[in-house]
């Protein structure tokens, strides 16, 4: 018997490090200071990123997300720039403590876009 999780991914993900930027959003405005991180991964569907702790949203909070890749990563991915919304997954503490310690050194967070994202190209399709 196949004991393997069941993926659920909409979307192949590019393992491609980017810089994240998330902040969040209430009423559909922006609240509170930007929180800056990097992508592990990143689809169409949604991102992985790393951010430090504290890290302030749970699961399910809807937040404004940005996700800029260097110009050399076009090869994985063939963006230089995702932005829109999306809605907290789920939190990782990467450390072994719990997500939203002031002791951890940073969180993961999976992130999955909303259907506002947009997707900018690279100048020139390369």
């Amino acid at each position: 018997m196949d004991t393997r999780p069941i993926e659920r991914r909409q979307q192949r993900r590019a393992e491609v490090e980017g810089r994240v930027e998330l902040r969040g959003l209430q009423a559909g405005q922006l609240t509170g200071d930007p929180l800056v991180g990097r992508a592990d991964n990143v689809s169409l569907a949604g991102v992985y990123a790393k951010i430090p702790a504290p890290f302030p949203w749970e699961p399910g909070t809807l937040v404004s997300c940005s996700v800029n890749f260097p110009s050399g990563a076009t090869r994985l991915f063939p963006f230089s720039r995702l932005a829109g919304r999306g809605r907290i997954v789920r939190v990782f503490d990467e450390q072994g403590r719990r997500a939203g310690d002031a002791t951890s050194v940073e969180v993961g967070v999976a992130i999955s876009f909303t259907s506002d994202l947009t997707a900018l190209g690279t100048i020139g399709g390369y």
